[in-house]
């Protein structure tokens, strides 16, 4: 097949199951192709660049931290909110133990919902000013094991 042709199934293609939302069953049939063909198309499509994938995030989702988070400290779930109190409550209403580093524009809020507040989270030399909440900093530094402490003893919001 000439390279032209075979740009032009891709494009067909992609635009039948990402545009119109054909499953590639559906495609098969249309076409007269095995369905193992329209998956490897598909597939080069993207190689190629006809097919892009943009994952647009919402304003004040930080999945990128959560996902690092959550592989550097083996956990579960991780979420990370905004500094500002509507990020904190919200995190208070899903029932979620959370501290707060507070910046230049939150540090006078007063977070009631948090669990611990600092002004960062410290390091050797330079500990975190605690500002509010349960104390668990090991040496000022908010660790691994201050973190451990804090889901130990602090009840969960709500």
């Amino acid at each position: 097949m000439a390279r032209i042709d075979e740009m032009r199934l891709m494009a067909k293609m992609a635009r039948m199951y990402y545009t119109q939302g054909l499953r590639q069953t559906e495609i098969c049939e249309r076409l007269n192709v095995h369905q193992s063909t329209v998956s490897r198309v598909l597939k080069r499509a993207e190689r190629e660049g006809i097919v892009r994938v943009t994952v647009s995030l919402p304003s004040g989702t930080h999945t990128e931290v959560e996902d690092a988070l959550q592989a550097r400290y083996g956990l579960d779930e991780a979420v990370v909110v905004e500094d500002s109190e509507s990020g904190a409550l919200a995190a208070a209403n899903a029932g979620l133990r959370h501290v707060v580093t507070v910046s230049s524009f939150t540090g006078g809020d007063p977070f009631p919902a948090a669990t611990l507040v600092v002004s960062d989270l410290g390091e050797p030399g330079a500990p975190a000013e605690l500002r509010a909440g349960l104390d668990v900093r090991t040496d000022g530094v908010v660790d691994v094991a201050s973190l451990s402490r804090m889901l130990d003893e602090a009840p969960a919001p709500g």
